[in-house]
């Protein structure tokens, strides 16, 4: 008999025990037997309330028995799958962590390189924090400053230079660290160093700013530049001596060239002039001849009288800088032809230095030279101004340019000094030179000299 989800009672008129085991065992609920005095009738409904009781704790339990089940089955399946999360989860961090290991024994490697290579290399290796504070100073940083690392690191770096640049270094840093101020980072740029002893040194610096997790830091490679300054400066010392003995030698030149050759020529000229009157009228060829030889006479007095002057102006002695620049600026006008020249000069109340006036005229000489043979432009612009404590020329001109290489290449058949000439000739006199040029957009020469003014 199969089990019926509804309670189930058997009533009959016959029976037996056994009958009545075997209907209970089939999933019967209660068995009742008609007893001839009708007193079944009266049990019934407690035995029909009884069976429904029973059958309603049937049902709720095999309701919480399957949601037992059901809830078991979902725990276990969480289990399951949360297992094998987890099981991926420690694979993934087994391989992050292996992972991890690498990276810092590699990182353990290259910081051990980098030290090897820091600590022997030449130059000073310093590495700052984002709040200037020293983090890493090499050797050759001991060596060249005084500090050892130990007193070093931790100091802030305005420790190592003179006070007049502290508040712009501050300046400098936080640019650095805060942006992507990129104007020095990866440039070579000159400073001044400060010893342990307080002695201030010319250093060379270049820059370079690296990002961690644990900020922002910026390594500079500083080298000691003082026995380079000192030859540069004994360069500078042998470069004025030469270009004054040239100078003097050149004005001596001039001079003999003016005093006898002139001389000469002028008695030459007058001469051949009393000669050709003393011909009578009939030798007019010889007296057409005379002439012939007068003009000659005239033309090549006058070629040694400009040599003369390229060599060395008198006036530049006599009327100073300002008035021979006018002058030569109006003949080279003259002379070129299809060059408008515009000169102004401001400022200028003293005289310069008879050294700075010769250097100036020389820039200005062969710059126009330079531009009459290569730039074909035709607008030429000279400012000789005054600002203290410099003596500042600026020649600009509308021609054709050239590229970078330009600047440092020598004139073409190597006449006049160049553009590298004229830059060893200003700075053998502790000026500065600077030369802007592109193709197509014209040059500009702009000159920077120390002023030592003597009366006018």
């Amino acid at each position: 008999m199969q089990k019926n989800p509804l309670p189930l009672i058997i009533l009959t008129g016959k029976g037996a025990e056994e009958l009545a085991v075997e209907a209970l065992k089939a999933g019967v609920d209660d068995y009742m037997i008609k007893d001839p005095g009708q007193h079944y009738l009266t049990l019934l409904p407690e035995v029909v309330m009884g069976v429904l009781g029973k059958h309603a704790d049937r049902q709720a339990r095999k309701q919480a028995e399957e949601a037992l089940q059901k809830a078991d089955d979902e725990l276990e399946r969480r289990v399951e799958e949360r297992t094998a999360s987890l099981a991926m989860a420690t694979e993934q961090l087994k391989k992050e962590l292996s992972e991890r290991m690498r990276t810092e024994a590699a990182l353990r490697l290259s910081e051990e390189r980098f030290r090897s290579v820091a600590q022997t290399a030449g130059d000073a290796i310093i590495t700052v924090n984002s709040w200037g504070e020293i983090v890493f100073w090499n050797q050759a940083a001991e060596k060249i400053f005084g500090h050892s690392a130990k007193e070093a690191v931790g100091l802030g770096l305005t420790a190592m230079m003179p006070d007049r640049f502290i508040q712009a270094h501050k300046e400098g840093l936080r640019r650095v660290v805060s942006s992507d101020d990129f104007r020095i980072l990866g440039k070579t740029i000159e400073m001044v160093g400060l010893r342990k002893d307080k002695t201030e040194f010319p250093v060379e610096l270049s820059l370079a700013k690296w990002v961690t997790r644990e900020g922002v830091f910026v390594t500079g490679i500083v080298r000691d530049i003082t026995d380079r300054k000192q030859a540069e400066q004994e360069i500078r010392h042998l470069s004025r001596q030469l270009i004054r003995v040239s100078e003097e030698e050149k004005k001596r030149l001039a001079r003999d060239l003016h005093d006898e050759f002139g001389q000469a020529l002028t008695a030459l000229h007058f001469g051949m002039e009393a000669m050709a009157k003393s011909l009578p009228d009939q030798l007019q060829g010889h007296k057409r001849k005379c002439d012939e030889l007068m003009q000659l006479v005239q033309t090549l007095g006058d070629n040694i009288r400009r040599v003369a002057t390229e060599l060395r102006p008198d006036m530049l002695d006599d009327l100073g800088l300002v008035s021979t620049m006018k002058w030569y600026i109006d003949d080279f006008g003259k002379r070129i032809g299809d060059v408008r020249l515009d000169f102004e000069a401001t400022g200028i109340k003293k005289r310069p230095g008879p050294e700075i006036e010769i250097v100036i005229y020389r820039v200005l000489q062969e710059t126009l030279n330079n531009i009459a043979k290569h730039a074909r432009a035709s607008r030429v612009n000279i400012v000789l101004a005054y600002s203290h404590p410099k003596l500042i020329l600026t020649i600009k001109d509308n021609g054709i340019g050239f590229g970078p290489k330009g600047a440092t290449r020598p004139m073409q058949g190597n006449k006049g000094i160049g553009l590298l000439g004229i830059r060893e000739r200003v700075e053998s006199v502790g000026g500065h030179c600077e030369i802007r040029s592109n193709k197509g957009k014209g040059t500009m020469i702009r000159v920077e000299l120390p002023l030592n003014l003597e009366p006018q």
